[in-house]
């Protein structure tokens, strides 16, 4: 029976993708997700004919069976391009059970597929499928009876796409996709995900399939309000006894540890030892050989846990974090107008509502000084600390520095406008003081200075810069790079050694201080010396973030708001500090490396100086020794910080897999998103390790990709023609997103070097759910919002995706380029004006000009008003697509620079940065075909 599904192209035309979804049997194996299509690819709703013969134990899966929703339009909908919302729904699901003592019963769906089906489905609705494809009632772990009396009831008018039960071993659906998480005992997918999902049994398969083998973490990521426990993770006392753990592998328990002897002892799930349970945590095991209290303990029922850790995992006590603003109030940055933005952005965020998470906070300024700017309560003016020794910089005393971030608003309102009346419009342009005439700024010894301001309490130093070290700490590198550019070294030039800068950020690390860099390019020509800025948060955990031709004047065009945004969004998230992170595997497998933003100490540990909900680690596995196919391997990831209100706490999310020896199933399990993350960070990793040029890191890119894909094809695929590029359906994307790679200009020849280490600094901590639009840029059909009826604009809207390419670029079509936080809206010239008043509320193209330019859409003042919450279809379809961005809109004009911009930007088309999509299948394809000659 083939159980295998792929995708085909013939005459290397772009893959044909299957429509619906495949209905397997026990004996086979489910297919992973949705098909999502191709961007090229024709709307084709026939499967695909070749498939391989492989089997998986029926134990391990149920039959289910997932439909389209909404008929031929849903269909079309679940193979749009990357970023849309894969949406099923179950056709003809039986009815529950009523629960006996918390059991509930997993539903299984009649084997039905085809036409018939997607009727039905068509017919019922927008129902969600809830994916539960395991039975835990065999006495190994926790299972799905528990959830019954606290399962959240979920509303299909409100949301649309999978409900995914965590405990089933397919791939998620894809992370920029809308998905509700239900805990099973596998933790979400948000925090951990594998890059397959049914793990080879041995190093020698995992060889053959040349994918790479890793977890991506994201430990503290945010969760849906769908989600079980309302997408919080549930925290234990454990601060008394400590959490429970094995004594050989020290990994905490969790639902698939298996309870032996009546419960008095305990089989680690990850090593296999023995433990004995502890007499406080002792309980008898019911006739299923589960623990009766298991639904009383987080631990034992969800996936993901935190406890609150006592004192023998405390080095000094515990306490808020502190904070200190660095301003760069250079020439250069005072007259380009970005010191007021800067100083206008901190003053909105503690001035706006809710809370942020340092505690104390301290203003700092640097130039040629470093200044310190404080005010103690009372007094009406403030007072200035200069640190005149810019190479060995030192630290003022913190006391009367700091202030309480809640309770000293009014006196940090008054520092800083202080600051920006000190450092005012007029003084830079020449009317007022001439001495910020001079181009001197200290950056690295200002931060240098401020980490050793709170080492004692450890927190973060906020370092804006605009401007490039030549002054003090670090200033004679930059003039060695100088006298690099004379000698026309490229590659030294872009990436330079950095010895000052890595000692003074591991210093940094070393006393828990974690550095978030803001920089500011006024031009795309102007250095900052990014490459080694970066190496601050790099090593201590912080975050990069960089605006290129920031525009700090006072009409401004939303750069502003932006960095309020951001900034707002750094100070209130979800973060810790003082982290050690440590990822254990079964038995067999062992972490080989980590890559991400942290310090480097032993091989087992991560050290991070600040953690938050945007960073991710990526952990690397390799094999040890052969697996039982038998059995599961799992996976747990420990994090042990104190949060933003002092607390020492430990999260833990665990992920269970089944082992398989079948290679076509380790294709079918793959994660894209997984597998692209584990990819790119290695060949960052390596971009400026190996002093790479552009050239060498897009071949090594493609070499990975025509490697997976020759491997597949070789082994999975060998009854198809010779004439056709076989694609497996889990990873037939992943060349258009290494086209989109390749082509970002970082990667090119002609490229500033700040762009370039830019680049770096973004993908070696990037989200999970960021990774693909950052590469990929969405094309929206805006103009098919206006044919909508109204009875679908009352809710959340669902926008077309197109394929991105200039083909789609019609008289009467109506488009919007959607990249990370810059969207290009083109008009064509037939367009008629009703729509156009639907689409912006305007009705002339000089008007949605002029409506664009003043919105940022996402965007909240510190009164909680939103930027952009005009009713306009437009605004509300970015909305939907980023939600939580703060995008900046920007009109295309016919014939304009802009446009010539945007035509570059599209993928699928053959551009001056690289080949088309169509031709580079066709360059794949050659060098698939040549490995077997």
């Amino acid at each position: 029976r083939r159980a295998g599904s792929e995708s085909e192209t013939s005459d290397h035309g772009a893959p044909s993708s299957p429509g619906g979804f495949l209905a397997p049997t026990a004996a086979s194996v489910p297919r992973s997700a949705p098909a999502t299509r191709s961007p090229s690819a024709s709307c084709s709703s026939s499967r695909a004919a070749a498939g391989v013969q492989e089997a998986a134990p029926a134990a391990v899966w149920r039959r289910w069976t997932c439909t389209s929703f909404r008929g031929s339009e849903a269909r079309a909908r679940a193979r749009t391009a990357p970023g849309a919302c894969a949406c099923a729904t179950s056709s003809a699901p039986p009815p529950v059970s009523q629960p006996e003592r918390g059991q509930r019963e997993v539903s299984r769906s009649e084997d039905q597929s085809g036409p018939d089906a997607e009727a039905q489905a068509g017919a019922e609705g927008e129902e969600l499928q809830v994916f539960e494809t395991r039975n835990y009632n065999s006495g190994t772990g926790a299972g799905t009876n528990g959830l019954a009396a606290s399962e959240p009831q979920y509303d299909d008018r409100l949301m649309r796409g999978n409900i995914l039960s965590s405990s089933a071993s397919i791939p998620p659906p894809p992370t920029s996709s809308r998905f509700v998480v239900k805990d099973l005992g596998n933790c979400s997918p948000r925090f951990l995900r594998s890059t397959y999902y049914q793990v080879p049994v041995t190093k020698d398969v995992r060889r053959t399939c040349e994918m790479p083998f890793a977890v991506v973490c994201q430990p503290l990521a945010p969760g849906d309000p769908m989600d079980t426990n309302g997408g919080k993770v549930c925290v234990v006392d454990a601060s008394k006894e400590g959490p429970v753990r094995c004594s050989q592998c020290k990994a905490y328990v969790n639902p698939f540890v298996r309870w032996l002897d009546g419960g008095r002892r305990f089989q680690c799930n990850l090593c296999g030892s023995m433990n004995e349970c502890p007499p406080w945590y002792f309980c008898n095991l019911g006739p299923n050989g589960t623990r009766r209290d298991q639904y009383d303990r987080p631990e034992l029922q969800f996936g993901s846990v935190e406890y609150e850790a006592g004192e023998q995992y405390k080095v000094r006590p515990p306490q808020r974090p502190s904070c200190v603003f660095l301003i760069d109030c250079s020439a250069q940055a005072v007259e380009s107008g970005t010191t007021h933005r800067i100083c206008e952005a901190i003053l909105k965020v503690f001035e706006g509502e809710g809370e942020v998470a340092p505690g104390r906070v301290g203003i700092a300024t640097f130039g040629r000084t470093i200044e310190y700017i404080s005010m103690k309560p009372g007094q009406s003016c403030p007072q200035i600390t200069v640190v005149p020794d810019v190479e060995s910089p030192y630290a003022p005393v913190p006391s009367s520095l700091l202030l309480d971030a809640q309770r000293d608003r009014k006196e940090l309102s008054a520092i800083l406008r202080f600051v920006m009346q000190m450092h005012s419009f007029a003084g830079a342009t020449g009317k007022g003081q001439a001495a910020y005439r001079s181009q001197e700024s200290c950056a690295t010894a200002a931060i240098h200075s401020c980490g050793k301001v709170i080492e004692r309490t450890g927190g973060k130093v906020v370092a804006f810069v605009a401007s490039l070290t030549n002054l003090g700490e670090g200033s004679e590198e930059n003039g060695e790079l100088q006298t690099k550019k004379a000698e026309n070294s490229l590659v030294r030039m872009i990436w330079p050694k950095g010895d000052t800068y890595r000692k003074v950020a591991e210093e940094l690390a070393e006393s828990q201080v974690c550095v978030d860099v803001f920089c500011f390019n006024r031009t795309t020509s102007s250095h900052l010396d990014i490459a080694r800025l970066r190496l601050f948060p790099e090593c201590s955990g912080g975050s990069f973030v960089g605006y290129t031709e920031f525009d700090g004047s006072q009409s401004g065009n939303g750069d502003h708001k932006r960095l309020v945004h951001d900034l707002r969004h750094n100070l209130t998230r979800e973060q810790g500090h003082e982290a050690l992170l440590r990822v254990r595997a079964s038995a067999g497998l062992e972490v080989e490396e980590y890559r991400g933003n942290f310090l480097v100490r032993t091989s087992t540990d991560v050290d991070l100086a600040g953690v938050d909900a945007d960073k991710t680690v990526v952990a690397y596995v390799k094999h040890e020794e052969k697996l039982k196919e038998s059995q599961e391997c799992s996976f747990q990831c420990a994090l042990l910080y104190t949060t933003s209100r002092g607390q020492r706490r430990i999260r833990v999310h665990t992920l269970s897999l089944p082992v398989t020896s079948v290679l076509g199933s380790v294709y079918r399990s793959a994660d894209l998103d997984a597998q692209m993350h584990a990819i790119l960070r290695q060949e960052v990793h390596r971009f400026p390790l190996r002093k790479m040029q552009p050239l060498q890191v897009r071949e090594a890119a493609t070499a990975q990709c025509v490697n997976i894909l020759y491997a597949y094809r070789r082994y999975c695929a060998t009854a198809s023609s010779t004439g056709q590029l076989i694609l497996p359906e889990a990873l037939k994307l992943m060349p258009l997103y290494m086209l989109a790679f390749n082509k970002m200009k970082p990667l090119q020849q002609k490229c500033e070097p700040d762009v370039r280490a830019a680049l770096v600094a973004k993908v070696s901590a990037i989200p999970m759910q960021d990774l693909l639009p950052t590469l990929f840029p969405r094309l929206v059909a805006l103009h098919k919002l206006a044919n909508l009826p109204s009875d679908q604009l009352g809710g959340e809207i669902q926008p077309e995706l197109l394929s991105c390419s200039s083909e789609c670029m019609e008289d009467d079509a109506c488009l919007l380029l959607l990249e990370e936080s810059v969207g290009y809206v083109w008009v064509g010239l037939g367009v008629y004006p009703p729509v156009l008043e639907k689409l912006f509320g305007v009705s002339t193209f000089e008007m949605i000009q002029k409506k664009l330019d003043k919105t940022l859409v996402g965007y909240r003042d510190e009164q909680g008003e939103r930027d952009g919450d005009d009713p306009c279809l437009c605004f509300r379809a970015v909305a939907a697509l980023c939600p939580g961005k703060c995008v900046r809109l920007k009109f295309v004009a016919r014939g304009s620079m802009a446009e010539t911009k945007m035509l570059a930007k599209l993928i699928e088309d053959r551009t001056q940065n690289g080949m088309s999509y169509v031709e580079y299948l066709c360059h794949i394809h050659r060098k698939i075909q040549n490995k077997f000659l």
